[in-house]
């Protein structure tokens, strides 16, 4: 009985520390806009990046463009931070960014991607 009740307390013990270092280590707005700044070389423009700019070609020449958020969602949870957002630049509805986060451990990735960031 007494081995039972080690074992019983060792593994709460053991998903304890797993669930704080999860719980810890979830990335945070900060974490996402520093992603994004690196991922896509842009300059976020507010503390969440819901609008940032962009060197892009158009026409054989280097142009500068706002992309902002048309849609999207976020999910903090406990545990991982989820993102699914939809930029367009309102100049020109052609200009496309739609991602899907996640973080987990102090990590961003990309799930899902789709974008048509130059014209040519």
């Amino acid at each position: 009985m007494k081995k039972r009740k080690v074992i019983t307390l060792s593994l709460i013990g053991v998903i304890a520390i797993i669930g704080t270092t999860l719980f810890i280590t979830k990335p945070n707005e900060s974490d996402f806009v520093m992603w994004m700044e690196q991922t896509y070389d842009v300059n976020c423009l507010d503390s969440n990046c819901d609008a940032f700019k962009l060197k892009v070609i158009e026409d054989g020449e280097n142009k500068l463009i706002t992309m902002q958020v048309v849609s999207g969602g976020y999910s903090p949870g406990a545990f991982v931070m989820n993102r699914e957002l939809k930029y367009r630049n309102y100049e020109n509805s052609s200009y496309v960014l739609d991602i899907d986060v996640i973080g987990v451990l102090g990590k961003v990735s990309l799930v899902n991607e789709t974008k048509r960031l130059s014209i040519e």
